[in-house]
């Protein structure tokens, strides 16, 4: 069983065989066994061992998929490929993506293939060439490569400014329509720049 939060959740070794009489056993670990300073135990004859540890290698990303831009209201599909996600019954503990991996959580995560493969829904946001981490067993991946592919957010769409003719030289209101303009983001995000037409 694992030593830290997992502790509820246990993992049965498989195939043990004493090689070395009183001295070594050999085991398999099962599939989707996840996680750091994991514990075992030994029991014969009643009696139980002590407790050593060790860890299951991290979780690792080799390819991110997403069909086109995704929309900065969120809601797009995107599939993660890689190693050590654990089985479909594990707990994701958490995908990330921005520019470090981690600016924003990905909703709705799930293994939808053992160990290899990952399918979470983009969160609403904004940005270009975002990065993704993977994190289970309290154990982070590293930041998907440069290769691997990552995700943007689809760029601002205009359809109407508004008056379009009479702005006034000194400044004046005008209402711009359209669509992704990041919504909470905006008021952060949103500069306006005015271009004089050629003559």
């Amino acid at each position: 069983s694992s030593g830290d939060e997992y502790d509820a959740e246990r993992f049965d070794a498989s195939g043990c065989q004493v090689t070395v009489p009183h001295e070594v056993i050999v085991c398999y670990t099962p599939a989707g066994a996840v996680g750091q300073a994991i514990d075992w135990k030994v029991v014969v004859d009643g009696q139980v061992s002590r407790l050593p540890s060790t860890s299951v290698a991290p979780p690792s990303i080799t390819a991110v998929f997403v069909d086109g831009v995704v929309s900065t209201a969120g809601g797009t599909p995107v599939t993660i490929a890689g190693r050590n996600f654990g089985i479909r019954d594990n707990r994701i503990d958490a995908v990330t993506y921005g520019v470090t991996g981690v600016e924003v959580e990905a909703s709705a995560c799930e293994v939808t293939e053992d160990d290899v493969e990952i399918v979470c829904v983009a969160s609403p946001g904004v940005g270009a060439g975002l990065r993704w981490r993977v994190t289970v067993g309290n154990q982070m991946s590293p930041l998907s490569p440069l290769g691997a592919g990552t995700i943007s957010y689809s760029p601002p769409v205009l359809s109407a400014v508004t008056p379009a003719l009479g702005v006034p030289t000194q400044g004046g209101r005008l209402t711009i329509s359209g669509s992704e303009f990041a919504h909470e983001y905006a008021s952060r995000c949103v500069r306006g720049l005015l271009v004089a037409p050629l003559s």
